[in-house]
């Protein structure tokens, strides 16, 4: 055993691990916080006393954020103390007090290092729109903690697909039954469509040309309200290239009648013509 206070300082400040030396030097707060100082988890091998010391524990949390799983109850609900590790690891809010693990400020600090630290929110936290959404903007993998209604809210199930189309796996049953709803899904993120309720079931041909359509409606929309006339030009543009589309594929069942608008919206977008401003 190392006894003497110099020889063990000396030690610590090259080794902190070497604190587990001496069980006397352990209760020595100039020793201890040597220690920490070069090994966060040194706050392992300190006295109880010292693990409810502020200064200690905040000195081995500035090391390693981790090092709050060492320190007494006291100063895991402290929130100066938490605040200073979930900022450096927002997965650090495991170690928080039930008390700050429902703390808006705290959580939101967490999240904003780390994503998935909603996971060790509260309850009612994890029902918090604004602390979902914030979450999700870091990962959308987060979407997996969410509360039940918030899995069901469409407008969080849409950022968290944004991030992840893996995400649409925890949304509610009601929304992935919701065939508009997932052409607004696979709009955002064509990778979400294997994580639709039943991808053969719903004849992807048949479901992308869904698609393609709606959006060709949401353009002529957006085309009249600018520019009446607009309307007519796509109408004059879908018939060129509906004409040319019938001599070069006369009989295809595949052929989507949409298509051809969308190439002549395309095509005007390409030339940068008068047309322009519908395209938003």
């Amino acid at each position: 055993m190392i006894a003497d206070k110099e020889e063990v300082l000396a030690a610590v400040k090259q080794h902190g691990h070497a604190l587990k030396l001496t069980e006397d030097l352990q209760k020595d707060k100039k020793v201890v916080l040597a220690a920490v100082k070069q090994w966060a988890s040194a706050l392992s091998y300190a006295s109880i006393d010292l693990q409810n010391d502020k200064e200690v524990v905040l000195a081995a949390i500035k090391k390693v954020a981790y090092a709050l799983q060492w320190a007494s109850v006291e100063l895991q609900g402290d929130k100066e103390v938490v605040l200073v590790a979930v900022k450096r690891d927002g997965y650090t809010l495991q170690f928080a007090s039930e008390e700050l693990k429902n703390d808006k400020e705290v959580v939101l600090a967490a999240i904003k290092k780390d994503g998935k630290a909603v996971m060790h929110a509260s309850a009612e936290l994890k029902a918090d729109k604004e602390v979902v959404l914030a979450a999700l903007k870091k990962t959308g993998t987060a979407f997996a903690y969410a509360s039940g209604e918030l899995k069901a809210d469409k407008e969080v199930v849409l950022a968290a697909v944004k991030k992840s189309g893996a995400a649409l796996e925890y949304a509610s049953e009601g929304l992935k039954a919701d065939k508009e709803f997932l052409f607004d899904v696979y709009s955002i993120n064509q990778a979400a469509y294997r994580y639709f309720p039943s991808p053969r079931a719903m004849k992807k041909n048949e479901f992308l040309k869904a698609v393609r359509t709606k959006r060709f409606w949401k353009l002529v929309k957006s085309a009249v309200q600018v520019r009446p006339y607009a309307l007519h030009w796509l109408e004059m543009q879908a018939m060129r290239q509906e004409e040319a589309r019938i001599e070069s594929v006369a009989g295809d069942p595949t052929y989507d009648p949409m298509e051809g608008c969308m190439n002549g919206v395309n095509s005007c977008k390409k030339q940068k013509l008068n047309c322009s401003p519908i395209i938003k």
